[in-house]
């Protein structure tokens, strides 16, 4: 008989039909019953492979990969801005502060402390995670915490930085490298401790 659908269970029912539409579809069963640490490397890789490949494609390199002081000047003549834009000029045209790179380090130090937290009191997603990763003891806990400790460092000084020294500017980035970043800071954060879960 199936439970009834109220506040107290609906968590439990939410739980199940993901897990119900998780387990059939092929692409999403794949990802979420692989290693987090292989999630994380395939992540690295892609995003080095981007990387590496937009350099090669100028129209790549000049509309997404430059901002801020080695970005092309956007005071393009009225007559250039009335020209047919493609797709991918329209795509590169949407930017957002240059400044917005504060926001990569509220998501490190946040992910650091989200991280000790869930690895200190044994937390639900570190469990999860953790029953997922191939036990092959690549670290041990003194590095995991070194790794973590050097990460929340690093994050820390860089918000601190991004608050107090940083100057208003006028640079614009695309918002996809924004988004990537934001995605770079949430898989390091999992990445200085995965490898070492099983120990």
């Amino acid at each position: 008989m199936a439970a009834p659908v109220g506040p107290s269970n609906l968590p439990l029912n939410l739980t199940r039909i993901v897990a119900e539409a998780v387990s059939t579809t092929p692409l999403f069963s794949t990802a979420f019953t692989m290693d987090p640490s292989l999630l994380c490397k395939a992540f690295f890789c892609f995003g080095i492979a981007v990387d590496i490949g937009g350099t090669l494609f100028p129209s790549f390199r000049e509309h997404i990969m430059t901002y801020g002081s080695r970005g092309t000047d956007s005071q393009a003549s009225t007559e250039d801005k009335k020209q047919s834009r493609t797709l991918f000029d329209y795509v590169a045209s949407i930017q957002v502060p240059h400044t917005w790179f504060t926001h990569y380090y509220v998501v490190s130090v946040s992910s650091s402390i989200f991280w000790a937290f869930q690895i200190y009191s044994h937390g639900r997603i570190f469990e999860f995670l953790a029953s997922y990763s191939q036990p092959n003891h690549s670290m041990t806990v003194n590095q995991v915490f070194l790794a973590w400790l050097f990460m929340t460092f690093q994050g820390t000084r860089r918000l601190y930085e991004s608050l107090t020294l940083t100057k208003p500017s006028q640079s614009k980035m695309w918002v996809g490298l924004w988004l990537i970043g934001m995605a770079y800071y949430i898989f390091i954060g999992l990445s200085v401790w995965i490898e070492g879960a099983g120990t």
